[in-house]
């Protein structure tokens, strides 16, 4: 069973037949049974969001194809816990006012697992479980303020770091 942290949704998704109808039935503890139909594309991939509950979530995907009467079922079992750690951000690498003589930077910090974190307002990087994330950017000479965002839902937080880039002559 699979542990779900952040946004209260999931994606389940697939292959099956061409054009097969795919249900997917889903309910929890705190939900009554609910579903959602929708049709794989021509190369029989599918793919549908379902919402999610604290607690067991459990989703039936039902896979049904036109020219047979014949059914294919799986059963997923998701525990959705919601945003277990308060949003927090840290830049531990490279460390404020740091000069640096090669133009590719690497960037690294810390935050929640289920935040979302944008570096110098463009480069996405995804956290891991442990909420380790990582971005490569390229440096100006000179002086670089880099800004990273980290943001869940309404809440955001920033952190700020200079580097003086001087390449080696």
């Amino acid at each position: 069973m699979e542990t779900i942290y952040g946004p209260p949704v999931t994606v389940v998704s697939g292959s099956t037949l061409p054009w097969s109808i795919v249900e997917l039935i889903y309910s929890s503890s705190a939900f009554p049974e609910r579903d959602v139909r929708i049709q794989a594309d021509a190369a029989g991939n599918y793919a549908g969001s379902v919402p999610l509950y604290e607690g067991i979530n459990v989703i039936e995907v039902i896979g049904y194809h036109g020219s047979s009467s014949g059914q294919q079922r799986r059963f997923l079992q998701v525990n959705y816990v919601g945003s277990q750690e308060e949003l927090t951000l840290t830049i531990t690498d490279p460390p404020d006012g740091s000069k640096v003589s090669a133009r590719l930077l690497t960037v690294t910090g810390f935050t929640a697992p289920d935040a979302e974190v944008v570096v110098s307002g463009l480069i996405p990087a995804l956290p891991d479980p442990d909420g380790l994330w990582v971005a490569n950017l390229l440096l100006q000479p000179g002086e670089n303020t880099i800004r990273v965002m980290a943001s869940r839902g309404e809440e955001a937080i920033e952190e700020v770091v200079t580097v003086t880039y001087q390449p080696d002559s």
